[in-house]
């Protein structure tokens, strides 16, 4: 219920130099592994349209069930925490995940 441009920031603050990021509407799930890998699910009874942050300035996600490649956008510094309170920029790639209702993908994070 909190506005997403404040869960925005707490994310940002909390999850900057975490490999990958999901910004969505509420009940969309990220599930991450230690191996680059990642599910998004849609808990929604609707489709779901969301954006997916991950590190590095040049990757690529192959959905795995698929074989599909998304090619994504450079973002800005994803926030972080930096020495004494302050922000440090990482960079990231963005991609945007559009998910059915009641469904996951799986990605792996391509260099």
């Amino acid at each position: 219920r909190m506005p997403p441009s404040v869960f925005g920031a707490l994310k940002n603050y909390i999850m900057g130099n975490f490999f990958v990021r999901v910004d969505g509407p509420a009940q969309v799930a990220l599930f991450a592994y230690d191996n680059n890998t990642f599910i998004v699910e849609n808990y929604l009874p609707t489709a779901a349209d969301t954006r997916v942050s991950v590190l590095g300035s040049a990757v690529k996600l192959r959905n795995i069930v698929t074989g599909e490649t998304l090619t994504g956008e450079a973002a800005g510094g994803g926030g972080g925490r930096g020495g004494r309170g302050g922000a440090v920029a990482v960079p990231r790639m963005t991609f945007n995940v559009h998910l059915l209702p009641h469904s996951y993908a799986v990605f792996g994070v391509e260099k």
